[in-house]
């Protein structure tokens, strides 16, 4: 239970920063607040399990890659890129996918204009899929973020227009990489032509 002593007062600071003096707060209040205290040091402790984990996952998944390197007379420092590791019997395995961390800055806006301009023209005409398209591409989320993901496929579509050549270099020029993700996933199966079942332990967050 988090308290504040002033003088000889003993205090519990509200939702809104007021600092209640602690012999008029409710007992039930206390034990609620003794509770969440109790869990969330459980959960910080758990989540340190899981950051030692995660780094003894990587160490060992490199020490493994660097002995096979020697069989073939290779020498490398770093691994980068996807790679999956599987059981002899076929029955376990391990995914490890890395990904580009990827913003998008205010020159994105330039690309969404140039595109709304194209949807405007083309909704009077024949285009009714593409247009269908790029209207998912151009929506936003509560929080008014669009989807990275559908914007940067647009960039596939192969559409005779300046405008379009334009918007999508605008979209090319708003990519900015932060840094890399990692994603650890492990699968298992029953038999070997069995369907692969995900075992669920989100931890790609964990990859600093």
């Amino acid at each position: 239970m988090a308290t504040e002593t002033i003088g000889d007062k003993e205090y519990m600071r509200d939702p809104r920063g007021a600092l209640i003096p602690i012999e008029v707060v409710r007992p039930i209040d206390k034990l609620r607040d003794e509770t969440v205290d109790a869990v969330f040091a459980e959960l910080e402790a758990f989540r340190e399990q899981q950051r030692q984990f995660v780094a003894r996952l990587n160490d060992k998944v490199n020490a493994f890659l660097a002995l096979e390197a020697q069989e073939y007379g290779a020498e490398r420092t770093e691994w980068k890129g996807n790679l999956r590791l599987t059981s002899y019997d076929g029955l376990r395995r391990i995914d490890r996918v890395i990904s580009d961390r990827i913003t998008l800055s205010e020159t994105l806006q330039i690309a969404v204009t140039l595109i709304n301009e194209l949807v405007e023209e083309w909704s009077e005409g024949a285009r009714a899929e593409l247009v269908a398209l790029l209207k998912r591409a151009l929506r936003t989320d509560e929080a008014g973020h669009y989807n990275t993901a559908e914007l940067l496929a647009l960039r596939s579509l192969e559409i005779n227009d300046d405008r379009w050549a334009r918007a999508m270099r605008a979209i090319q020029d708003a990519i900015t990489v932060e840094g890399v993700k990692v994603a650890v996933r492990f699968g298992k199966r029953e038999e070997p032509n069995g369907k692969f079942s995900g075992i669920p332990l989100d931890m790609s967050d964990l990859w600093g």
